[in-house]
């Protein structure tokens, strides 16, 4: 059973004290034991060297998504430089070690990767279902050949088939013209739009053996997370996509 292990990160919310090692939501757990992982706190407080421990042990780490800081010189920012390079560092070797960033999760290796904060843009995306648009990178991805066809055309043209949540993200045209992000993931898989009709990068994947995988979307809120508040999708469409990457990204950990 492959062992994944998910980044903690600050609680801020109004009334509630940050917890010793912050907390992980329970609908990414739900995420990974859906596809048959095993889910691993990686506490963002942890020393250099109790992190490095654990990501050695572990088949591959969930970047999850919330609302915390991830500017340069925070505690989590230094915890997921440390995840993304160790899955890097695999790479080079030609071993696999897989990492998921989901919403924050994502901006976070991405910018890990880049190192450019000025490309990190403001957008109006929060709670709002979507479809992906799929680019030239389409054909050549491997996340998305382990999609069965109907549920792949469903995602891409059911606009209530993903959920977004997020008030940043990156432009395409700003991800094209980043050296570092080009080499790592190529152009992305995927975009999307916000309210305003802006386009936004909403999935990619490493290039070159990188195992790396990003979206700004949510596929673990259809599976694990009801709330009548919010517009999460549940219907049977939108179950199947979150099912079928979480089957990816979990059965890339198999391989580590």
């Amino acid at each position: 059973r492959p062992l994944v292990g998910v980044l903690s990160q600050p609680r801020y919310w109004t009334g509630a004290p940050d917890a010793p090692g912050g907390y992980i939501a329970a609908s990414y757990v739900k995420w990974l034991e859906a596809a048959g992982a095993r889910a691993v706190p990686i506490l963002y407080t942890d020393s250099n060297e109790t992190i490095h421990g654990k990501l050695s042990s572990v088949n591959g780490v969930l970047l999850p998504g919330g609302d915390s800081d991830i500017s340069p010189g925070t505690s989590l920012r230094a915890a997921g430089e440390s995840v993304v390079r160790e899955s890097m560092a695999a790479a080079a070797v030609g071993e696999t070690y897989p990492v998921w960033g989901t919403c924050m999760g994502f901006q976070l290796a991405a910018l890990a990767v880049s190192g450019d904060e000025s490309i990190f843009r403001t957008f109006d995306g929060p709670d709002m279902t979507s479809k992906l648009r799929l680019t030239k990178a389409a054909k050549s991805s491997r996340m998305l050949r382990s999609i069965p066809p109907d549920v792949l055309a469903h995602v891409t043209t059911n606009p209530k088939s993903i959920y977004e949540n997020h008030v940043h993200g990156f432009d395409p045209g700003d991800w094209k013209r980043d050296a570092r992000l080009v080499e790592t993931f190529g152009e992305p898989v995927a975009l999307d739009v916000d309210r305003d009709a802006r386009p936004f990068v909403a999935l990619v994947e490493g290039r070159s053996g990188v195992n790396v995988y990003g979206s700004q979307f949510h596929p673990e809120k259809p599976l694990g997370e009801w709330n009548p508040r919010l517009a999460i999708p549940h219907d049977e469409g939108a179950v199947r996509v979150a099912q079928s990457l979480a089957n990816f990204f979990v059965g890339e950990a198999r391989r580590s």
